[in-house]
């Protein structure tokens, strides 16, 4: 029964119930593996020519119960144990094959003998994961933030301007009922855009307390001693008209002029080279809303706010004082200019003891005598 014999230990040892799963080393266990499948396949096929050989002989002999006289040993029995072997030899092969097939299909990974129930021990192939952190994963699904622009500067920009606003006039404070001082204009953010409102302000205010100055110079008849055109007209086209009458008689000329000379101002004060000569800059920048650059860059030595310089010596505080009182003078003209308009627009609306003179032309259509009067609203 050599046939029979064992075909050798395995150089492994499996893993008993209950113990740590023992890695194997792949390499190492892949010739012997070949080597026992082709020795089991070899003494399966030596066991069926056996087989085949002993079936004949028992076909030869009769169906009858032949027992050997010693050992009641029958060839029936024979054959049924030879069969039997030859059964269990060809599934031992198959379940070697199907026991050690995996190996050829798997390239890399630890092999776990894992014990189960009432069965027989099975090797699995565990694949090694990929490595994936927790950190790589949120950092692929979290979409690119961007970072706020001047959020902290525009915080401080609008907390300034309502402490400015308890200063300028404590018995209103801050007042902005249209969110303007909140908005974000053209993109710039909201600190340049309270500097643009701020700066707006203070020019309205400026050109307003200009106005109502003139309106009342020339509701006196107040002139000039010279004539005002190059022909020499005199002042008597004039008498008696209200301060907008009094533009509207003015060739357009002469009301093209003005504006062009507002304009060149307006470049000149918004040029950014003149407001960092100045020391400042522009006020949708940081700089100081309501600065307007010293003439003397310009070969002139002529300041707007201070053209005799009477205010250098005085320190920051003064000046930022009297920055407010403008701002709340500016205002008080804007509303004293319009209330002017008013009355001379409907008399008795406004301020009816003044003695203003009526007027009624359109103080919308500043341009109505000229060729722009065409268009709408001059």
């Amino acid at each position: 029964m050599t046939k029979f014999s064992h075909a050798g230990a395995m150089p492994t040892r499996l893993a008993s119930p209950g113990a740590a799963t023992t890695p194997v080393n792949q390499p190492f266990m892949a010739p012997v593996v070949s080597d026992t499948i082709a020795q089991l396949e070899y003494e399966n096929q030596q066991m069926k020519v056996a087989y085949q050989g002993l079936r004949a002989r028992v076909e030869k002999l009769s169906q009858a119960d032949v027992r050997d006289s010693q050992g009641g040993f029958g060839f029936g029995v024979l054959g049924g144990l030879m069969a039997s072997v030859g059964l269990a030899a060809t599934i031992g092969v198959a379940a070697s094959r199907k026991y050690f097939g995996q190996q050829d299909t798997e390239s890399s990974g630890e092999i776990a003998l894992i014990p189960q129930r009432a069965g027989p021990i099975l090797m699995a192939a565990r694949p090694k994961p990929k490595a994936k952190t927790k950190a790589k994963a949120k950092a692929k699904k979290a979409p690119a933030r961007k970072a706020p622009a001047r959020k902290s500067a525009d915080g401080a920009a609008l907390t300034e301007l309502k402490a400015t606003a308890d200063e300028l006039f404590p018995p209103l404070g801050y007042w902005d009922p249209l969110k303007l001082a909140e908005q974000d204009f053209w993109g710039q953010g909201n600190e340049a855009t309270i500097g643009f409102l701020r700066h707006a302000e203070i020019k309205h205010g400026r050109v307003a307390m200009a106005g109502f100055i003139g309106y009342l110079v020339h509701e006196n008849g107040i002139r000039w001693t010279f004539p005002l055109t190059l022909d020499g007209a005199d002042y008597s086209a004039y008498e008696g008209l209200s301060a907008p009458a009094v533009w509207d008689a003015i060739p357009f000329a002469a009301k093209a002029q003005i504006i062009l000379v507002i304009g060149l101002f307006e470049a000149y004060g918004e040029s950014s080279d003149k407001l960092e000569a100045g020391g400042e800059a522009h006020y949708m920048r940081g700089g100081k809303p309501g600065f307007y650059p010293s003439f003397n860059l310009v070969g002139y030595p002529l300041s707007l706010y201070d053209p005799f310089g009477f205010n250098d010596e005085r320190d920051e505080e003064w000046k930022a004082k009297r920055r407010n009182m403008e701002i709340n003078n500016g205002r008080l003209a804007m509303i004293g200019l319009f209330s002017l308009l008013a009355e001379a627009r409907v008399p008795g609306s406004a301020m009816p003891a003044f003695g203003i003179k009526p007027y009624d032309g359109n103080i919308m259509a500043p341009f109505s005598d000229g060729p722009m009067g065409v268009l709408p609203f001059f």
